[in-house]
């Protein structure tokens, strides 16, 4: 069922990424052919996020390793959710609030980061995460 509201809270595995430039033509993959990722939600409304691409070894032309680390307070209204970010690896997003739109089928949660340029072309992203516990 699309868009059923998930219970959250637990921790859940990146399965796979997506992603498209402004035309629907593929990009990229976000965090490699081998993403890594975990993402905990708890249930007093704080959540952490960590993801990287998990090859062991990274093509020069790819470098540096896509890695990043945050988490925070967060609300979700079942199509968004929000992140106060309050710790970070990366340091411009300290004290912003990370948005990212949400659906959820077939037990799998998707969340689409909002548009960004990369690599001269508007690219969206579409992590997908599976619930562990």
């Amino acid at each position: 069922m699309m868009n059923m509201i998930p219970d959250l809270i637990g921790q859940w595995r990146l399965v796979t990424t997506r992603s498209h430039d402004e035309d629907g033509k593929p990009m990229r993959l976000p965090y490699g052919p081998e993403p890594m990722g975990t993402l905990i939600f708890f249930a007093n409304g704080r959540m952490m996020a960590s993801l990287c691409d998990g090859r062991s070894v990274i093509p020069e032309a790819e470098l540096p390793r896509e890695f990043v680390a945050y988490g925070g307070h967060y609300t979700f209204d079942g199509d968004r959710l929000s992140t106060r970010v309050d710790f970070t690896s990366d340091l411009p997003r300290m004290g912003t609030d990370q948005v990212r739109g949400v659906r959820y089928s077939d037990g799998l949660l998707t969340l689409l980061p909002p548009p960004r340029s990369f690599e001269g072309r508007t690219q969206y992203r579409e992590l997908v995460w599976e619930k562990t516990e």
